[in-house]
């Protein structure tokens, strides 16, 4: 009997998730070009110039997202050495209202993002996957390689975690701070509620 569940263990666990699906022409075709509009834009609307301590926030389109995620995320990640994510589709997500999906062909990672006191928490929800083998989101995130946190944090100017949550507060080069109030969860979409100060602080 432990062999028949280590062995369909093992298929389930090698199997790609059913929600990994791979792009359709249509977006295959256009992804380069969107990718790059949508990090012009999304860089655009932090670096602006605004009312102080006035509440601003972006609309990130899961077809956007996904887009940046095949194209640019994986030349990204180069530039922090190693190598790169796997090729064009190698990662995609799914937006609902009550949770964000990163699927890969090796698992699923099924959370909430949620705004605390220390920071950006990542809160497993409902739908976490090891392959097709249905797990912990807490095991995806310590067993499975293929969405790579650390490298992806690190190759955005070396932002790390703290202990369980993301940083909030982010440092301008021109000495404002922009700092994440809120993040608003919705089907194909993610609302993000920023802030800008004009005076600098700590982003620890």
């Amino acid at each position: 009997m432990l062999g028949i569940v280590l062995g369909v263990s093992t298929i389930l666990i090698l199997s790609t998730p059913a929600s990994f699906l791979p792009p359709r022409p249509a977006l295959v075709d256009s992804a380069s070009e969107r990718a790059r509009l949508f990090e012009r834009a999304f860089v655009s609307e932090l670096t602006r110039i605004r009312r102080p301590e006035a509440q601003w926030g972006v609309r990130i389109r899961e077809e956007d997202l996904n887009a940046w995620l095949w194209v640019r995320l994986p030349e990204w990640v180069s530039h922090v050495g190693g190598d790169e994510l796997s090729a064009f589709g190698s990662m995609q997500s799914i937006l609902a209202s009550d949770r964000m999906l990163l699927t890969s062909a090796d698992g699923v990672f099924a959370f909430e993002p949620i705004v605390g006191t220390d920071g950006l928490s990542l809160l497993p929800r409902a739908g976490n996957s090891l392959g097709r083998l249905p797990v912990p989101g807490t095991l995806v995130r310590l067993f499975d390689r293929g969405f790579e946190f650390s490298r992806m944090l690190g190759s955005f100017g070396g932002i790390t975690s703290q202990e369980s949550a993301l940083p909030t507060r982010y440092q301008l080069g021109d000495g404002r701070t922009v700092e994440l109030l809120e993040t608003r969860l919705g089907d194909g979409e993610l609302v993000l509620v920023f802030q800008t100060s004009s005076e600098r602080r700590s982003t620890d």
